[in-house]
């Protein structure tokens, strides 16, 4: 695991070229990742736009920027992600924003489909969901994990799936709805919490 570990960081790009290759990928009609279908480059279009959002409307609330200054060792933050996941143009900002609250974190991405066996040793409920979150000790130890998706998001989409009613339409409808209403705060609280328990 750790050699995996040490390559992906290696390979890894900062969250800003991140945005820069979702930008030029949206305006030059690409995406990334091995599906390369007009479905998948409208969502990196998409993603485009909904992370300029999080971006301008996104900011930690105090008790996070409190949390957050406690934190006095180095880590590494490794995203798995992709620009077409939808679950990641919503949850990446608000990651790079909380990492950029203290400067011994730092944060870097890669992509799932150029990653498999690092994607191998993170996956939900046996599916290589993103986007994944590995917090690492400057050694590579993994301290947490957290992804894809908020857990009461998740438990939502659990319950959608078993709901043979629903039309897949009527689901991304009620995922965008929900991520609108939270405005990131259940994933930040999550995050707080993880990074608490690692102070004590």
């Amino acid at each position: 695991m750790e050699q995996i570990l040490k390559s992906a960081w290696r390979h890894g790009i900062s969250y800003a070229e991140y945005q820069n290759l979702v930008e030029t990928y949206a305006q030059a009609g690409k995406t990334s990742g091995h599906n390369q279908t007009d479905a998948f480059i409208n969502y990196t279009k998409l993603n485009a736009a909904r992370m300029k959002r999080w971006e301008r409307v996104f900011y930690p609330q105090p008790e996070s920027v409190e949390a957050f200054s406690n934190l006095n060792q180095p880590e590494n933050w490794l995203v798995i992600t992709e620009t077409w996941c939808g679950d990641a143009a919503h949850n990446l900002p608000v990651i790079a924003k909380l990492a950029a609250l203290n400067s011994h974190i730092t944060l870097r991405t890669v992509f799932r489909d150029e990653n498999e066996s690092l994607m191998n040793l993170f996956l939900t409920n046996g599916g290589k969901s993103i986007p994944k979150l590995i917090r690492l000790a400057p050694d590579f130890e993994v301290l947490g994990t957290w992804g894809p998706r908020p857990l009461i998001l998740q438990q939502k989409i659990l319950e959608h799936k078993a709901n043979p009613l629903l039309t897949n339409e009527a689901h991304v409808l009620a995922v965008q709805a929900w991520y609108n209403e939270s405005k990131g705060m259940h994933a930040e609280q999550e995050l707080v919490n993880q990074v608490a328990v690692n102070l004590k």
